[in-house]
């Protein structure tokens, strides 16, 4: 549903079969927040097996919320009972509460567009990684949205690979080859018997922070920026 979850656990099990088709046991929670009121955790609860999964949505609100509130608190961020409020949302017609129209009818358009574009794009990239033979393919809306209105500028994808074994490579790119930003490369390399050091580089497009102003044409500067770290870790 476009929504980035937090992994908070699970676990993939394995029985001794001619076909891969393990066990689900994940939970993941994602956090709405709500004007003048506490933040709801929905947790989505994975279960069943790969091939037939069961998902559900519990919260840690009380009272219990339902099932379809919690569901409707992922795509809209709202309640489903305040979707249908008259007063103020303008969501309504008539008071029958049957219709959506106006600008909720708008708003609630764009967010389930969202969501079959969240889904259809999930699925685009996984047959997609398995046809290239990535280790990575993403799809994701771009960090800056300076090509209001066309889709494949706003849109970018990664595509990464193991090229060895400690060394990874990736390279994020618009779709449309008119945006300003340019490819982006990232490589990742871990040394083996250095004791957890590995160096991470990478070359990517920035944009810059003009003078803000009201005139109806806007330049955008973009520059190349070039990053290296070399990065250690430690285990207790």
């Amino acid at each position: 549903m476009t929504r980035r979850c937090n992994i908070k656990r699970g676990s993939a099990t394995v029985i001794n079969s001619t076909e891969i088709n393990p066990t689900l046991q994940g939970t993941a929670e994602y956090e709405v927040n709500q004007p003048n009121r506490e933040a709801i955790n929905i947790q989505i609860v994975v279960g069943g097996t790969l091939h037939t999964p069961n998902i559900s949505l519990t919260s840690d609100a009380q009272p219990p919320i339902a099932q379809s509130d919690l569901l409707s608190y992922l795509a809209f961020g709202q309640s489903s009972s305040s979707l249908w409020q008259r007063e103020g949302s303008g969501l309504t017609n008539g008071g029958s509460g049957q219709n959506l129209v106006g600008a909720g009818a708008a708003l609630a358009s764009k967010q389930l567009a969202g969501v079959a574009l969240g889904v259809a794009a999930d699925q685009f990239a996984g047959n997609a990684a398995r046809s290239l033979g990535a280790d990575v393919f993403t799809i994701t809306p771009a960090d800056v949205q300076t090509d209001v209105g066309n889709f494949l500028r706003a849109t970018q994808f990664e595509f990464g690979k193991y090229i060895k074994s400690h060394t990874f490579v990736a390279v994020k790119s618009p779709f449309d080859p008119k945006a300003l930003q340019r490819p982006g490369v990232q490589v990742v390399h871990r040394f083996g018997g250095l004791g957890g050091y590995r160096l991470e580089t990478g070359a990517d497009t920035r944009y810059i922070l003009l003078e803000p102003t009201l005139a109806r044409d806007q330049n955008i500067a973009t520059t190349s920026a070039f990053g290296a770290f070399l990065i250690r870790e430690w285990r207790f």
